[in-house]
């Protein structure tokens, strides 16, 4: 035997005021209602939400959709929302926090106020934050107002070519503009590099520049401390590829050349070359106070240009202070006509002048039959003490012509 209910369709029911007690079935939604005998359509007592439908402030549609309000928080205010035929909760509130877990889709028209937990898909259930490991996803990101904190992670272009990586610590920049309006200081732990031709570019609006400032200082950058003698304050290398990686080929350095003061800090520089069978060593430095030194830095003693290697000098040379040290070679006239001859160990001077005197090569008589002697040649004989020439392939004694 079945008991069958008062039925008719949600429209019908909702044109008619049940008794208190009686029950209707909507035979389109499915649900039953029972009446008061005020409240037009009776009241649902099978929500798909399974909440009970006379808590004050819920309000309850025949879609199942719920309304709360006025409701205030506490540790027995706790709602669970679990459809008929799902295991899990959809929704979860926690009247103690407040946190709000949705296992659903939900649409917000009016914004979110306060703070989100988990992650957020799309609508295609692609993953924007990762709530787990703390990653956001997005195609693009318009920050129009800027952005206030620090950002964690890679960020890349919009071909996917990576901008700032993240995991190490790179960036990788076809330009980098930097003003006194966006970056002051720029630190570089490692290296400025570039893949095709880098320029340095400079633009002001007066005769003087700025530059680039190399500062050292011993220490740290928080606690600097200064520098002491001998202290390297630049260093600029030329690195080129070779077969067998990269190679310094050149080098100039920057130091402490002297004790600092409080005012002053004596600087030299100093290049370094190389070439075919000779290692990068160096070549040239300019001390502080104005000396030059060539190819070996320990020959300067004290001159002011100190040349070790061989030079050929073409042109003009003035010597304002004297030369100090030997000369090997030969030396010519304005006109390419021999002066010295530094192969034979020969000198020809139409006249020489002096203020102070003029001292031959002294010889005794062994010593000057062992000479290679030619006409014209004049030592002074310690054997005999007398002034001796060559003249017509044989010695004479010059204080009187005869024979010696």
């Amino acid at each position: 035997m079945s008991l069958k209910l008062r039925r008719g369709t949600d429209a019908q029911r909702l044109v008619i005021t049940p008794v208190e007690g009686e029950l209707i079935y909507a035979t389109d939604t499915k649900q039953i209602y029972v009446g008061d005998g005020t409240t037009l359509g009776g009241n649902a007592i099978n929500n798909p939400l399974g909440l009970t439908p006379d808590l004050e402030g819920l309000t309850f549609t025949p879609a199942g959709h719920l309304t709360i309000k006025n409701q205030t928080a506490n540790s027995d205010f706790n709602i669970n929302v679990k459809p008929q035929g799902v295991d899990t909760n959809i929704i979860s509130i926690d009247g103690t926090t407040g946190a709000v877990s949705v296992k659903r889709s939900l649409n917000v028209s009016r914004g979110i106020t306060g703070d989100l937990t988990g992650s957020l898909f799309a609508d295609d259930s692609t993953k924007i934050i990762d709530g787990v490991n703390s990653r956001g996803y997005f195609s693009s990101v318009n920050a129009t107002a800027g952005i206030t904190g620090d950002l964690n992670g890679s960020v890349f272009s919009n071909s996917s070519s990576l901008i700032i990586d993240g995991d190490n610590s790179n960036g990788y920049f076809n330009t980098v503009y930097i003003s006194d309006a966006n970056i002051t200081r720029l630190d570089v732990t490692s290296e400025l590099y570039s893949d095709t031709l880098g320029t340095f570019n400079t633009a002001h609006n007066t005769a003087a520049i700025r530059g680039f400032s190399f500062l050292r200082y011993r220490g740290t950058m928080s606690n600097p401390q200064i520098v002491q003698n001998g202290d390297h304050v630049f260093k600029l290398n030329g690195v080129a590829r070779a077969s067998t990686g990269d190679k310094t080929g050149l080098s100039l350095w920057g130091f402490v050349d002297g004790i600092p003061t409080s005012t002053v800090i004596p600087m030299s520089w100093r290049f370094y070359t190389t070439g075919i069978g000779r290692p990068i060593s160096p070549t040239l430095e300019i001390r502080g106070n104005g000396d030059v030194a060539m190819d070996s830095l320990t020959t300067l003693l004290g001159a002011s240009i100190a040349i070790k290697s061989p030079v050929s000098i073409t042109g003009q040379v003035s010597v304002s202070h004297g030369i100090t040290g030997d000369l090997t070679g030969s030396l010519f006239a304005d006109d390419s006509t021999k002066i010295i001859d530094g192969v034979n160990s020969r000198g020809y001077f139409s006249s020489v002048e002096t203020s102070s005197y003029v001292k031959f090569g002294s010889y005794t008589t062994t010593q000057r039959d062992a000479l290679t002697a030619t006409n014209g040649m004049v030592i002074y004989n310690s054997s005999d003490n007398r002034f001796q020439g060559r003249q017509n392939g044989a010695w004479i004694n010059l204080d009187d012509g005869s024979a010696a």
